[in-house]
């Protein structure tokens, strides 16, 4: 099944001098917050304990590496801002998401033999895979998958 709602999702980056720095909860757009790094937050969405959507992850994945905020500013400059409009499927539990150059994007045929260019979230177990093989695009994660 083909997901046919499209969202523009935009992130932004900034480092953060205190971890008591107030965030205004509008119980809209946020309901909660909480100041965590990159790989903890990887490491919490694996565990069960913090839920994310597809965008969030690929955005935390591209600095998960970085050790410092001087490290995701010097990333984050070698990149031009992306725009991804992945194709999205629901199947066995699982939320698909394939992203350009992926064999199965313009076909919409999740088992098409070909190149792989895809995050994989397991919705019941909080876990991911993402799939890079034998694809030209360069992958929506910065290659921090590898």
């Amino acid at each position: 099944m083909v997901e046919p709602r499209r969202y523009a999702t935009y992130f932004f980056f900034a480092g953060v001098s205190s971890k008591d720095t107030k965030v205004q909860i509008d119980d809209s757009e946020i309901k909660k917050h909480i100041w965590i790094n990159p790989q903890k937050a990887i490491k919490r969405l694996r565990a069960g304990e913090l839920k994310m959507l597809p965008p969030t992850l690929m955005s935390l994945e591209l600095i998960s590496k970085c050790n410092s905020v001087a490290e995701v500013e010097h990333l984050l400059q070698q990149h031009e801002p992306l725009f991804i409009l992945p194709v999205l499927h629901a199947h066995d539990g699982k939320m698909i998401c394939i992203y350009e150059g992926d064999a199965a994007y313009e076909s919409n045929n999740i088992d098409m033999e070909g190149a792989r260019h895809r995050l994989i979230l397991d919705i019941k177990n909080s876990d991911f895979i993402f799939e890079y093989q034998d694809c030209k695009t360069p992958p929506v994660n910065g290659g921090m998958h590898l």
